[in-house]
């Protein structure tokens, strides 16, 4: 699920258990426009394939990085508690089903 700056969902995509996040997630962001957008997600998230997207669309990742990256990667963490937005939408969805 995709939301904006005050949790309202933008994109959904309902799939099965065994499907993993990061590639819904990529395929969604694919779907949009980006350009000097913030995009807040989960450690599930950074994979190398989001973060070249998000270079090319200009987009600012603020997406903490595996426990494995060699590099830690920056990101501003103030801006990054704002996805407990995101977590309150996918709750009110899971209330809902």
């Amino acid at each position: 699920m995709v939301v904006d700056t005050l949790g309202n969902p933008l994109r959904l995509d309902l799939t099965g258990g065994e499907a993993h996040d990061s590639v819904q997630g990529f395929n969604i962001l694919k779907s949009m426009k980006l350009i000097r957008k913030q995009v807040l997600a989960d450690r599930a998230y950074d994979t190398n394939a989001i973060r070249t997207f998000l270079k090319e669309q200009q987009a600012i990742p603020m997406i903490p990085g595996k426990k494995n990256r060699r590099v830690i990667l920056k990101y501003n963490q103030d801006v990054y508690k704002e996805r407990y937005l995101a977590e309150c939408s996918f709750n009110k969805v899971k209330e809902l089903s």
